[in-house]
């Protein structure tokens, strides 16, 4: 996500990232980075979709990534403050 540091600035979208302690899954590091980094993309672009649709403000629009333990599984949930893409 360190990539996408400087569209998170020019695009004035705030990135929060919360995330449990201690969580470890046998994954492929690769495929998820990829994963992530696609869905904050599409956040990326639903902010600034809805940043047209608005009437021209300061509001403030954010990406927030969280993980979490559910059970014996590690969630990940990626929210936007942009508008649904169809």
């Amino acid at each position: 996500l360190e990539l996408l540091t400087p569209k998170f600035r020019k695009a004035r979208i705030q990135l929060e990232i919360n995330s449990e302690e201690n969580l470890i899954a046998l994954a492929d590091v690769a495929r998820l980075e990829q994963i992530t980094i696609n869905l904050v993309v599409n956040a990326i672009h639903a902010i600034e979709k809805k940043r047209e649709m608005e009437a021209p403000t300061e509001s403030a629009h954010f990406i927030r990534i969280m993980a979490f333990r559910n059970s014996n599984l590690i969630c990940v949930s990626i929210e936007d403050s942009g508008c649904v893409i169809p």
